[in-house]
């Protein structure tokens, strides 16, 4: 008996189809069923064995109901007997799949508390390199100015020396930037080193209003939004800028400005992680976790190029930066088009005040 009725939940009943009329059921069910069953097997062939199981059971689970309301001859008592086996065993794969799902997004969030300070660290060496690197770049910037030609008039002689004082200084030479250019005194870009050259012959100052303090003879730090600056297309972009004033004889007679755009800066953030993620991997079994990397600037959000800007709008919702404050983490579990994921968000103060790093992570 006991292996007629396995046979039964495995390959269905062979005389369910000449009962169905008798029992008023609809012939087609039985086919119908296996079929959607065959498109469930085809579909999870792929997930990992963790992953079918839930599904397996839950098949099986609708086998014994379907064969329950279809049974072969068992005798009353023996369908009472299985019927609550059915419900029981749906109960407990739900419950499973619950539980394995809460873990899967404890470990997430667990996982970038400790993602979010490690970049803020390396977003603090960033700025550090540019501050150090701006003051000596200008100072070789200055001779250029002794040239009986103004650099207005030799704009390919200023993407030379911008190339020249990078690559002399070492600090420039490995800096993140996105950008470095040469200013006049009224704000106007001469040249950068960006190819092509959107930024020349446009207002630095009108995009970066707080760079004019380099004029006072200081670096001066900010952020704003420069379209010629932008570091992704189709969509909203900004950038944190820095300058210093280029001084001759003590006299200020330009400024040397750079910085790089948020959404490149995420895609650079956002490899450092993967990077480090993978080298603290125990084996080449061992999955690598899905990471995104977000740059939160007062109430914008800017992710890499690639990004998806559902996750962005996300994490907007969250308002991550009235929830954290100083060195404080704010961690969550969210939820985006029906995965899970741990949301971790940190200021990050070298960026500017009102600028956090947020990392999600989903375990694969």
């Amino acid at each position: 008996m006991l292996p007629h009725l396995l046979c039964t939940l495995e390959h269905g009943n062979p005389q369910s189809l000449r009962q169905n009329r008798v029992a008023g059921t609809p012939p087609h069910r039985y086919e119908r069923t296996r079929r959607s069953e065959l498109v469930t097997a085809s579909a999870t062939s792929c997930l990992p064995a963790a992953a079918r199981l839930p599904v397996f059971v839950s098949r099986f689970a609708v086998r014994l109901a379907t064969a329950l309301e279809n049974p072969v001859p068992l005798g009353g008592h023996m369908r009472e007997i299985f019927r609550p086996l059915a419900v029981l065993v749906v109960l407990v794969v739900h419950c499973a799949h619950l539980i394995a799902c809460s873990r899967g997004v404890e470990t997430s969030v667990g996982a970038t508390r400790q993602h979010a300070p490690y970049l803020v660290g390396i977003a603090a060496t960033d700025t550090e390199e540019l501050r150090r690197g701006l003051p000596e770049g200008a100072a070789l910037l200055a001779g250029f100015y002794r040239a009986k030609t103004a650099p207005r008039d030799d704009l390919s002689g200023v993407r030379t020396e911008l190339d020249r004082a990078r690559n002399k200084v070492i600090d420039l030479r490995v800096a993140k930037s996105t950008f470095f250019a040469l200013v006049e005194l009224d704000g106007t870009v001469l040249r950068t080193d960006r190819e092509p050259d959107l930024m020349s012959g446009k207002n630095l100052f009108a995009a970066f209003p707080a760079l004019k303090s380099a004029m006072d003879g200081k670096l001066s730090v900010c952020h704003g939004n420069m379209t010629e600056a932008s570091g992704v297309r189709g969509r909203p972009d900004g950038q944190l800028a820095m300058a210093v004033p280029v001084q001759l004889d003590g006299r200020i007679v330009g400024v040397y400005a750079s910085g790089w755009s948020w959404s490149a800066y995420a895609y650079r953030l956002e490899n450092a992680l993967r990077s480090d993620i993978r080298s603290k991997l125990k084996n080449d079994n061992e999955k690598v976790p899905l990471v995104y990397v977000y740059i939160v600037v007062g109430k914008s959000v800017f992710g890499a190029p690639v990004s998806p800007e559902i996750n962005a709008e996300a994490i907007r919702k969250q308002s991550t930066l009235e929830k954290t404050s100083g060195e404080s983490v704010f961690s969550t579990a969210v939820e985006i088009t029906g995965r899970d994921f741990g949301l971790s968000v940190q200021r990050a103060p070298t960026l500017g005040d009102d600028v956090a790093i947020a990392v999600l992570r989903s375990e694969t």
